[in-house]
C-alpha cells in the first residue's frame, strides 16, 4: 500500500497540470468569443440605438433654429437670371455658417448633459443566431453620450435632366457616442447629412457657381 501511495504522488502534479491547461484554453476560448462575437454584436446593436438618438437631436435642433427664425430654403443661396438662363448662384455662407457654430455648441452641450442610456439585451441575441435571440440572461449595455460634435456644410450643382440643374446645400454632422458594456468601452462616431436646400433650376451649369464642398 505504501508503494501505491508514493506512486500515485508521482502522478498528481501531472494531473494538476493538464487540469490547468485545459482550463486555461477554456477560458481563452471565453475571452476570445466574448472580445470576437459579443462585443462587436453589442457595439452594433448599441450603434443602431445611439444613431437614432443622435439624429433625434440634430432634427430637432436645426428645426429648431430654422422655425426660430423662420427661415426658408431660399434664404441659404441667391440665384441671378441673365437672359432667362440661370447665370450664377453663390450660398449664404455667413448664415450657414452661423447656423452650424449654433448647432455644433447646442448638441455638444446637449450630449454632454445628457443621462447615460441603459440597454438590456438577452446573451444569445449577442451571439448573432437568430434561433437564440431572446435566450440567455440579459446584460446591460450603457451608452454615455459626451461632449463632442462637429458641423460643417457642403453644395452640389449637378445636371439633372434636359435644360435643368439640380442644386443642394447640406450640413456635414459628426458626432460622437461612448458605449460602455461589462466587457469593454468603445467610442463610435455618428456622421449625418442634413438636406437645407435641394431644387431645381432651369438652365445649363451656369459659369459662376461658389462650391462649398469642404
Amino acid at each position: 500500500m505504501f508503494k501505491f501511495y508514493k506512486k500515485h504522488r508521482k502522478k498528481a502534479p501531472w494531473r494538476l497540470y493538464i487540469s490547468i491547461f485545459f482550463t486555461f484554453l477554456i477560458i481563452t476560448a471565453c475571452l476570445s468569443f466574448i472580445d470576437n462575437v459579443v462585443f462587436s454584436a453589442a457595439e452594433e446593436i448599441s450603434s443602431d440605438y445611439a444613431a437614432a438618438y443622435v439624429n433625434k437631436k440634430i432634427d430637432e435642433l436645426t428645426e429648431g433654429i430654422i422655425s426660430e427664425r423662420n427661415l426658408s430654403y431660399k434664404d441659404f443661396y441667391e440665384a441671378q437670371n441673365k437672359e432667362g438662363e440661370l447665370s450664377q448662384i453663390t450660398v449664404n455662407s455667413l448664415l450657414i455658417n452661423d447656423i452650424c457654430a449654433k448647432i455644433a455648441a447646442e448638441l455638444s452641450e446637449s450630449l454632454s448633459n445628457a443621462e447615460s442610456s441603459d440597454i438590456r439585451l438577452p446573451l444569445g441575441m449577442l451571439t448573432g443566431i437568430k434561433l437564440f435571440s431572446n435566450c440567455g440572461p440579459k446584460i446591460e449595455i450603457k451608452l454615455l453620450p459626451i461632449g463632442s460634435a462637429l458641423c460643417d456644410y457642403g453644395s452640389t450643382l449637378t445636371d439633372s435632366g434636359i435644360n435643368s440643374v439640380n442644386y443642394s446645400i447640406y450640413l456635414n454632422i459628426d458626432a460622437a457616442v461612448k458605449i460602455v458594456c461589462p466587457f469593454a468601452a468603445k467610442t463610435i462616431n455618428i456622421k449625418r447629412k442634413y438636406v437645407l436646400v435641394d431644387t431645381v433650376f432651369q438652365g445649363s451649369v451656369p459659369e459662376y457657381y461658389f462650391s462649398a464642398d469642404r
